[in-house]
């Protein structure tokens, strides 16, 4: 059985999210990977972030690729939303030992489920020629939809850590039907894992809907759940110890824990 964790952020951050999870697992024996994805969670080259603007999903995922075959076993793998994304494509690739998909983007083929879903694509549009240039947080977005669960102080302190994140990334995975390449796409009848899909009661950037039609592709594999009162965020949020407490009711139900 797998002892290793490896966990996957999501847009405009990086590791450093799961440093509460991060101790909880540790501390009942796992062996923990926070991994920053390319470009993510360190200071920016001397250009400005123009190299990360440049980079596809694929190179996110040939990057986390590169981190399982370095292990003796496939990992159990913890995605939050586009690292719950990350994580359905190592499962299909038979590179998870399971999968937890923390309000994870959906794969290519899955139709949001909200119409704000819908307008939050295109309102990427307001940004250009977004899918070739890097893309920084917004605050007014991310205080408004992401990080409602906070007080301002709180807001300010985690938006503070954020960086820029890949335009062409955020094309890929949010306007996948222009998306000749299908960068986000995932072999479901290739899952063979289980995997846990958490939403967030609250959250308005993944849906409940859009997670219960990603669990739904995994059929038998998956499990579907509602953390109440959880927005997108998730760590740090008041509803966290609820999430974190399902992690773990998941694991020993499911004989994960070390």
């Amino acid at each position: 059985m797998s002892r290793t964790v490896l966990l996957i952020h999501g847009a405009f951050a990086g590791g450093w999210i799961f440093a509460r999870l991060g101790q909880r697992l540790t501390e009942a024996g796992f062996r923990v990977i926070a991994h920053d994805l390319p470009l993510h969670g360190k200071k920016l080259p001397a250009d400005g972030g123009k190299a990360l603007g440049r980079l596809s999903l694929t190179d996110y995922l040939s990057d986390l690729l590169a981190v399982t075959v370095r292990l003796d076993q496939a990992p159990i793998v913890i995605g939050h939303s586009l690292g719950g994304l990350l994580a359905q494509q190592l499962a299909a690739l038979d590179r998870a030992r399971a999968a937890i998909l923390l309000g994870p983007v959906a794969p290519w083929g899955v139709f949001p489920a909200t119409t704000f879903e819908v307008l939050s694509a295109l309102g990427l549009y307001q940004a250009g020629s977004f899918w070739d240039r890097t893309l920084w947080p917004d605050w007014t977005i991310a205080r408004s939809y992401s990080l409602d669960k906070f007080d301002q102080d709180g807001a300010r302190a985690v938006f503070d850590q954020l960086g820029p994140e890949s335009g062409r990334v955020l094309f890929e995975v949010m306007h996948w039907g222009l998306d000749s390449n299908h960068a986000s796409a995932v072999d479901a009848r290739k899952v063979a894992c289980p995997i846990l899909c958490l939403a967030g009661g609250d959250d308005r950037v993944c849906s409940p809907g859009t997670v219960r039609s990603i669990a739904h592709r995994y059929r038998r594999h998956a499990t579907y759940d509602v953390i109440p009162g959880l927005s997108h965020f998730m760590f740090g949020e008041p509803a966290e110890p609820l999430m974190v407490d399902r992690i773990f009711g998941w694991l020993a139900e499911n004989r994960l824990m070390p």
